[in-house]
């Protein structure tokens, strides 16, 4: 296995049955809506210049992924190349690349 130097977590992404009701939650800790991309996901930010520090998809309640910030593009390849996996452009707003 490959390992990196992690600088930071991008986002954590959960599973809701009911993203008006997780929308709500979140605001009341104090994130905002971030941009929608329609693709179904709720994703929120906090005051920050990122643009998600949390995203919500419509399956049954719990922990879906947590998404980590590489420090290169190079380190993020060899991540790939050790999975055997292709790295893809990321869904704005996270924008940027990433593998699965």
């Amino acid at each position: 296995m490959s390992i990196i130097k992690v600088e930071d977590i991008e986002y954590v992404c959960f599973g809701a049955p009911d993203l008006a009701r997780m929308r709500s939650f979140l605001t009341d800790f104090g994130m905002i809506d971030a941009e929608d991309s329609g693709d179904g996901v709720l994703r929120m930010r906090g005051t920050g210049p990122v643009p998600s520090i949390h995203e919500a998809v419509i399956e049954e309640s719990g922990f879906a992924c947590l998404a980590l910030r590489a420090a290169s593009f190079g380190d993020l390849q060899r991540l790939a190349d050790a999975e055997n996996v292709a790295v893809v452009s990321a869904p704005v707003p996270v924008a940027g690349a990433r593998y699965r």
